[in-house]
């Protein structure tokens, strides 16, 4: 599989975020449930993040491939025991997790990688490891400016 630079830059910093939570970055009796996107996410995770981070940590990941919204109803629904220990999500779920209180503050404190992170991917609810440009298109014929 050829990964492109974003797959590549994506994974290595899910990688570092995985990493910046001393409380499920050691080995663990179970396996660490992280979610991730599908396609080419879950390809690239797969190739390069779980097997990196089994070699830091020793620490099995199981990766659970889903869209961000599908993440948010699953720990919604099991609030007690929730089935996924990391989330991956776009800017708009990310906000939704954070609203109804499905994340903890991110211990920016323990963190020995937090400190290199660009400071606008450092938030005090998780870093940022993607941002992306959305784009307005509209019919001229249709919409008058």
């Amino acid at each position: 599989m050829q990964l492109s630079r974003r797959q590549l830059l994506g994974s290595a910093l899910t990688l570092g975020a995985m990493e910046l939570f001393p409380g499920i970055s050691h080995a663990q009796a179970r396996k660490l449930v992280f979610a991730t996107f599908t396609g080419s996410w879950e390809e690239a995770h797969r190739a390069v993040l779980v097997p990196a981070f089994k070699k830091e940590t020793g620490q099995d990941v199981l990766l659970d491939a889903m869209l961000s919204v599908d993440q948010i109803a699953k720990v919604s629904a099991a609030r007690a025991n929730p089935p996924i220990d990391v989330m991956l999500h776009d800017p708009g779920p990310a906000l939704t997790a954070i609203r109804q209180d499905l994340v903890e503050p991110f211990p920016v404190a323990t963190s020995k990688h937090y400190k290199d992170l660009i400071p606008e991917a450092q938030d005090p609810m998780g870093p940022s490891m993607f941002f992306q440009v959305v784009g307005l298109t509209y019919n001229p014929e249709k919409v008058k400016t």
